[in-house]
């Protein structure tokens, strides 16, 4: 803002310091005057422009405006700062921890546990244990197989094999196990090797199970496997 002041011969721009600014572009509200004023704002090299008096309203700073502008000012400086270093700790989690190697690195480490695992689940058995990934499996015979190129039933026992190593690495959570249909696509095959497996661990004390399914067959099948307990 330009200061300005009132004469008795109407509206003209002072001498203070602040209109000696470097040229720039100033705005002006198109009011009596505002033409004379703008002459005097180009003498020195501003682009002066006419504003009308609707625009002209978001300009005007009074003093308590003014102190509320700075304030909201303080406040938005202060997220500025929070979102910058979030921003910046969000890049540094993407550029040296990324979600695709912590996970890596977790199944790396029970990957002896859910070879085990899978090894007992999974019918029929043509593997014998996982590739160098995580996404293919060594056949007994040799030669490699990606996950799309097996049956539905083998990639359920694959996943189910490494969510049951992660439960069973578990120290401080509850010695539960909660399962929502796990079976409910999987070949007969394969969920009967599921269910014996969880007996198992039922037999051993290590796990508490709650296990939920829609499907009669298979909550029949499951009270008779576990009908000893």
């Amino acid at each position: 803002m330009l200061p300005k002041r009132q004469s008795a011969n109407g509206t003209r721009a002072t001498s203070q310091p602040g209109c000696q600014h470097a040229p720039c572009l100033v705005g002006t509200e198109a009011c009596v005057g505002a033409h004379h004023l703008s002459r005097k704002l180009k003498a020195p090299g501003h682009d002066a422009r006419l504003m009308p008096a609707k625009y002209v309203r978001p300009y005007s700073v009074g003093s308590e405006r003014k102190m509320s502008l700075e304030s909201q000012a303080r406040e938005l400086e202060q997220q500025i700062r929070k979102l910058s270093e979030a921003h910046a700790s969000l890049q540094f989690l993407t550029r040296d921890h990324p979600l695709h190697a912590a996970m890596q690195a977790a199944l790396e480490q029970n990957r002896a546990a859910i070879e085990a695992i899978f090894m007992r689940i999974h019918s029929p058995e043509e593997f014998s244990g996982l590739g160098r990934t995580f996404s293919t499996l060594q056949r007994k015979f040799g030669g490699r197989a990606e996950l799309t190129e097996v049956s539905t039933g083998q990639r359920a026992a694959f996943a189910l094999s490494i969510f049951l190593a992660q439960n069973a690495q578990l120290v401080g959570a509850p010695p539960v196990i909660l399962i929502d249909d796990p079976i409910a696509h999987i070949d007969d095959l394969n969920s009967l090797s599921f269910l014996d497996y969880l007996r198992d661990i039922a037999i051993e004390g290590r796990r508490q199970i709650f296990f939920a399914t829609a499907n009669e067959k298979i909550a029949t099948l499951f009270e008779r496997k576990f009908d000893f307990l």
